[in-house]
């Protein structure tokens, strides 16, 4: 990101927003001068994110697109352990509980 300077030398306040609120997408942080982004599953869109810089008398407002893809498409679900092989004997109750499944993309 370019230096943000005012030619006058006055101080200049910056604000970044994400759809009118103060708070970024939680896989974005702004430090200083500096947009990180470290996006994971469950984050793929697109993201606009405002840029507000203003000194005691001017304002200079701008935008900048973010789009998050995903590097697979559609991953399988899994379970938490694999099944095993279950034996079962006529006339005793049974009961088997299946693994937990979870999808990676959420």
């Amino acid at each position: 990101m370019p230096s943000i300077t005012d030619p006058e030398g006055s101080a200049c306040t910056v604000t970044v927003s994400y759809m009118g609120s103060a708070t970024l997408p939680a896989f974005v942080t702004y430090t200083g001068n500096t947009f990180t982004f470290n996006p994971v599953t469950g984050h793929a869109g697109n993201y606009r994110i405002d840029l507000s810089v203003a000194d005691e008398v001017n304002t200079y407002s701008s935008f900048f697109n973010i789009q998050v893809t995903s590097a697979t498409t559609n991953l399988p679900p899994s379970l938490s352990s694999a099944l095993t092989k279950q034996t079962v004997i006529k006339g005793i109750p049974f009961a088997y509980t299946l693994p937990t499944a979870s999808d990676p993309e959420s």
